[in-house]
């Protein structure tokens, strides 16, 4: 019976140190799983701050003592490149080209008295003759009436008669009416003198042909349109303004000049301001400004009509 007490103590020890053996081998896991638990929550909540560069970033500054000056204002608007002078020629009278000169052609420059069309004229010529022989008549009536209108008198007194003479016996009506007869064949020689005159068409002045309407040989009748032409003297710009740009026009600004630009192709003109509109436009209650340019086209770059710019005009200060 001792022995097997004995031996059941020691059957009993031994499970007790197993035992703890086991305990001891969990809690050191579990203190492994927690320290690795630790380390990944610091891990994801305090991130290392970065390392400080080796050079500094510092902004550039300076100083600048600000003193008080006046300031213009620029009035921006837009406006159109148009000639002065803009023409639609048409025929005076009736006829047919015979004539049509070489330099009636687009973008041709033509000076002011160049022939550009003549018609057929024999209509007008033998309408000048005609004209002319009335008038040599009435010259001739008119001759006699005022020798008639100064014999009159005399004859009368000779008759003896102390009674007033009537007009009519002393050729004052006659005298009225070949005044009247030669004053009109006169106008009818200068009538007929200006549609011979009117069978040659010119240019009015120096410009440049926009577009040609009729060819040799057309017949053509009075008001048919021949030709279409541009000045080149001068070039109008007209530019809207608003009510609140009018109020930043400076006081005096006739003879002023403006800025003319095209952003595209990177050109710029000056404009002399001349002239504004009265009243304002019905449709956009804008009032308009008139620019100047003298001869445009002999500008470097040329400023030809049609082009549409901006335009800049210095304000008040």
């Amino acid at each position: 019976m001792p022995d097997a007490i004995h031996q059941q103590t020691i059957d009993q020890k031994t499970s007790c140190q197993k035992n703890g053996h086991k305990w001891i081998a969990a809690g050191s896991l579990l203190t492994v799983v927690l320290s690795i638990l630790y380390v990944f929550s610091n891990s994801s909540g305090n991130e290392l701050p970065p390392s400080p560069s080796t050079t500094e970033n510092r902004a550039l500054v300076s100083i600048v003592s600000a003193k008080p000056d006046t300031y213009r204002s620029v009035i921006e608007s837009r406006g159109e490149v148009l000639p002065l002078w803009q023409t639609r020629l048409k025929a005076e009278v009736n006829g047919q080209i015979i004539h049509l000169s070489e330099q009636l052609r687009q973008g041709v420059p033509l000076t002011k008295g160049d022939t550009l069309i003549t018609l057929e004229n024999s209509y007008y010529q033998t309408q000048l003759a005609r004209a002319t022989s009335q008038l040599a008549t009435a010259r001739v009536n008119l001759t006699k009436a005022e020798k008639k209108a100064r014999q009159s008198p005399v004859d009368w007194k000779r008759t003896g008669i102390s009674k007033q003479p009537d007009e009519l016996v002393l050729h004052i009506p006659q005298l009225k009416a070949a005044k009247a007869a030669f004053k009109a064949a006169e106008a009818e020689v200068q009538r007929s003198q200006v549609q011979l005159q009117q069978t040659v068409i010119t240019m009015p002045y120096n410009g440049v042909v926009i577009d040609r309407k009729v060819s040799l040989g057309d017949a053509v009748q009075q008001g048919d349109e021949l030709a279409v032409i541009y000045g080149l003297e001068k070039a109008i710009i007209p530019v809207a303004l608003d009510q609140q740009q009018w109020q930043q026009m400076p006081e005096q600004w006739q003879g002023k000049i403006a800025t003319l630009s095209d952003p595209f192709a990177g050109q710029t003109w000056s404009a002399r301001m001349v002239r504004s509109s009265i009243t304002f436009n019905r449709q956009t209650r804008l009032r308009t400004v008139f620019l100047e340019v003298d001869q445009p086209l002999a500008l470097t770059p040329a400023l030809m009509p049609g082009r549409y710019l901006s335009v800049q005009i210095e304000g008040k200060g």
